[in-house]
């Protein structure tokens, strides 16, 4: 079955080239088009043992490589587009959104990636550069390693005034204070403020269990938060918690606190806010 797929896609060319799709910016008036024969051995290696499943649509080759060394331009049945150079080597995979297979992975890349996001993100695009490579994570978080593998930076995909970073660049005061109240919880996200906000916020961290925790530039917590569900009671100042325990029982939860000027706000999972000072003595309810 490989076979005859590999077979079909070799025939897109001459006039059966218009069921063949790709981006017409993609392909210049000097690329040769070519078969998935033609590519080198390697390169094809590549394909038929990382995508079993699926078989090349369209393939060029490039007149002279270009900056990053590309030679040869692939398109994949499964939306998947590989570029390789003279030695048949990738030099971009581009997934589309899907997953790229471990395999074409660099294995340091591979374990730092699992190592500081959860399970459910993955590396949708790899570009090979001078300096090493440009890896985008399916978060739209995109890093950057050196040729051996190493992590270098890491920057998000927006214009929104923050920069991913790994959690073991959180100052250790933030690292200590995360693994206490939420041993064994993945972390997803860790994003650093370009500028400290109005409350002193600078590092925003996410946890695969839905809370949030904001970190002032020391590390010092400034705001906890899970929606809906009970933020863990450790972080919670005795008089506070008593207090919530005994006005707002079972089945509300403190589902949120945030350090103010005058003390605390704490959020009920019905809605209501509190606001409590430096004491935990109750102030009021927060309209």
């Amino acid at each position: 079955m490989k076979l005859q797929k590999i077979l079909i896609a070799s025939l897109c060319s001459g006039s059966l080239l218009a069921v063949c799709s790709c981006s017409k910016d993609d392909i210049e008036s000097t690329d040769t088009r070519i078969t998935y024969a033609d590519l080198p051995v390697v390169s094809q290696k590549i394909i038929t043992e990382n995508f079993a499943d699926a078989y090349v649509t369209q393939a060029v080759k490039k007149n002279n490589p270009e900056s990053d060394g590309t030679l040869y331009k692939t398109w994949l049945s499964n939306s998947f587009k590989i570029n390789f150079d003279v030695k048949g080597s990738p030099t971009d995979i581009e997934g589309h959104q899907k997953k790229i297979p471990d395999n074409m992975v660099h294995p340091n890349i591979l374990s730092y990636v699992n190592q500081h996001y959860s399970a459910s993100v993955y590396i949708r695009d790899i570009d090979k550069e001078h300096y090493g490579y440009e890896v985008e994570l399916s978060n739209d978080v995109e890093l950057k390693f050196d040729n051996s593998g190493n992590f270098m930076s890491a920057e998000t995909d927006n214009d929104s005034g923050e920069i991913s970073i790994s959690y073991s660049s959180l100052p250790k005061k933030s690292r200590i204070f995360t693994e206490t109240h939420f041993p064994g919880i993945t972390v997803s996200s860790v994003v650093k403020n370009k500028v400290i906000d109005s409350d002193g916020i600078l590092y925003e961290l996410k946890l695969s269990n839905g809370a949030e925790i904001d970190f002032d530039p020391e590390g010092n917590w400034m705001e906890v938060e899970n929606k809906y569900h009970k933020i863990p009671s450790s972080i919670i100042p005795s008089p506070i918690l008593l207090y919530t325990q005994q006005n707002y029982p079972v089945p509300l939860v403190v589902s949120g606190i945030k350090k103010k000027i005058y003390g605390y706000k704490t959020e009920i999972s019905n809605g209501v806010d509190l606001k409590f000072d430096i004491n935990g003595i109750f102030l009021g309810i927060d309209d």
